[in-house]
């Protein structure tokens, strides 16, 4: 009997050495199996190693699904392609990076889609009823982009794992960060809250995985944690600053800040990668900061002396608002930052000015005399603790 060699085996090896070649060029391997359980192959990443003339073994692998087409369904943003109920169900399972590569003969290109991430973005789950399932690979992921592929394979198989493992529940988010500190900076009406959060750099990494980690925090400091005093509400603006390290917290070498805002019962969220601003931040010196603070803490003395005169505290509000707005503002909007020997001291005068610039908000009908009186006697606490940090700092030039 003579031997075959059908169109379809000849298409199958057409897919296998496409992505052979692209592994070789990428100095990667690609390996494919003999038996077919699902996965076709993997991908063995390696780096160079120049010293040495050769390229070493990262020991990271990224499994394949390796499907041949003559010519594929797409437009001009998706590739589509079905994919079979046994084999979303082996998705579900697999606890290796699993990306399905898609040939296309006519065109001699190749797609890709990590499957794991692809199956938890689109709830695969919803279509294991189904024979089967379109999926739409994005029509940028194309082997052809030999950079695009390299980074995005790298990542994965950095952290696919991880990213699985946590999605299957197997890493315990809770261990994953801690919560340094927090402040509640909230004025009249709006109800505000800053966190400082060490993360460890292997969660970093990956940002599918520093979301999950600032969801988790965002849901638990604003649906389950807030009731603040007066407002008796959920956060209106909640900003988490995300550290690598517990030294450089307060030091201003956040890497990421995520912000949550409350804008009218829909909440916008923005990350944003701190390494990639291009800003330079100047420091005070002591003395020069000490003088600054000095005299705008004289001027706010001069204000909260007549509002300690609960008779006419509505009366000097009114009289004193746009005072306490230029005292207020004139020290938040500072071209350089406290010196770190001064940090505490910063710390309480910004609460300091921040309640007496909320008195402005108390002239309404609506807050009661008790209430006002009650933020009077908050205001002089502070202002004692000012004045005894302030002091300290001043002695501590002349020692």
């Amino acid at each position: 009997m003579k031997s075959e060699y059908s169109s379809n085996q000849i298409l199958e090896r057409k897919s296998i050495h496409y992505i052979e070649g692209k592994c070789i060029n990428l100095k990667w391997k690609y390996r494919q199996y003999d038996q077919d359980n699902d996965v076709d192959g993997e991908i063995e990443i390696f780096e160079e190693e120049e010293s040495l003339l050769k390229n070493i073994t990262k020991s990271n692998y990224i499994k394949v699904q390796l499907k041949a087409q003559q010519k594929v369904d797409k437009n001009e943003k998706f590739v589509r392609f079905s994919l079979k109920t046994k084999f979303i169900k082996f998705i579900k399972e697999c606890q290796v990076p699993l990306i399905l590569i898609v040939y296309d003969e006519s065109e001699e290109k190749g797609y890709w889609v990590f499957l794991q991430r692809y199956y938890r973005e689109n709830n695969l789950d919803e279509s294991l009823n189904q024979l089967e399932k379109t999926i739409y690979i994005p029509i940028e992921n194309t082997l052809e982009d030999i950079d695009l592929f390299k980074n995005e394979m790298l990542k994965l198989s950095e952290d696919g794992l991880l990213e699985i493992l946590l999605e299957n529940k197997k890493i315990n988010l809770n261990e994953c960060y801690e919560i340094i500190e927090t402040k509640d900076i909230s004025y009249a009406g709006r109800v505000r809250k800053t966190m400082s959060v060490y993360i460890n750099n292997l969660f970093l990494k990956n940002e599918y995985i520093l979301n999950k980690l600032l969801i988790r925090l965002e849901n638990e400091h604003i649906k389950n944690d807030i009731n603040f005093r007066e407002s008796n509400k959920l956060v209106d603006e909640l900003t988490i600053f995300v550290y690598n390290s517990l030294i450089k917290i307060g030091n201003f070498a956040a890497l990421f800040r995520y912000e949550v805002i409350n804008n009218n019962g829909e909440y916008n969220r923005d990350l944003i990668d701190l390494n990639k601003l291009d800003y330079n931040i100047e420091t005070y010196s002591k003395g020069e900061y000490l003088q600054i603070a000095l005299i705008s803490f004289l001027e706010a003395t001069k204000i909260t002396t007549n509002l300690y005169n609960l008779n006419n505290v509505k009366i000097n509000i009114i009289k004193y608002e746009k005072d306490i707005e230029e005292i207020y503002f004139g020290f938040i909007d500072r071209s350089k930052i406290a010196p770190l020997e001064c940090k505490k001291l910063d710390e309480s005068f910004l609460q300091y000015i921040s309640l007496l610039d909320n008195f402005k908000f108390y002239k309404e009908d609506h807050y009661k005399d008790y209430y006002i009186n009650n933020k009077v006697n908050e205001l002089k606490l502070k202002e004692i603790e000012v004045i005894d940090l302030m002091k300290k700092q001043v002695q501590s030039i002349h020692i």
